[in-house]
């Protein structure tokens, strides 16, 4: 009677697969898309300075912490564009924020931020945190 015994190939295949199924890897380095992510990674060095949204901020955009400027996005009806909102939860090109980042047709004024655009990791970190929902955790 043979035993049967996989080969090494088979065993890596194997292993192989069982790596794919796992978690999948996205454009954010596998990290968690956090708002405190989007906050310190897009929104501080990007957006809140003193021409922009510091303070009381353009299009009421105005925020000095992490929590006022996630209260002033989520479910906030956009000014520029009726019927939209600047975030919408969980459908990110429903989301006129990401409209003005990425400079969609049709979006009020300029693309944001106005000196440069962002690169494509902080826009699919952005994308990433609205479609997993826009939690302000």
């Amino acid at each position: 009677m043979s035993r049967f015994s996989p080969s090494p190939v088979l065993a890596v295949l194997s292993a192989l697969a069982l790596v794919a199924c796992g978690d999948k890897d996205d454009d954010t380095g596998g990290e968690s898309a956090s708002f405190a992510r989007v906050y310190d990674e897009v929104l501080q060095p990007s957006c809140a300075y003193s021409t922009c949204h510091e303070g009381t901020g353009s299009a009421g955009l105005g925020w000095t912490d992490e929590s006022s400027a996630h209260a002033a996005l989520v479910d906030v009806d956009a000014i520029q564009i009726s019927g939209m909102v600047r975030v919408s939860p969980g459908n990110p090109d429903d989301s006129y924020l990401m409209w003005k980042l990425e400079g969609a047709e049709g979006i009020g004024g300029d693309r944001m931020p106005p000196d440069a655009s962002l690169d494509e990791e902080r826009l699919a970190l952005v994308r990433d945190w609205i479609t997993e929902g826009a939690s302000a955790d």
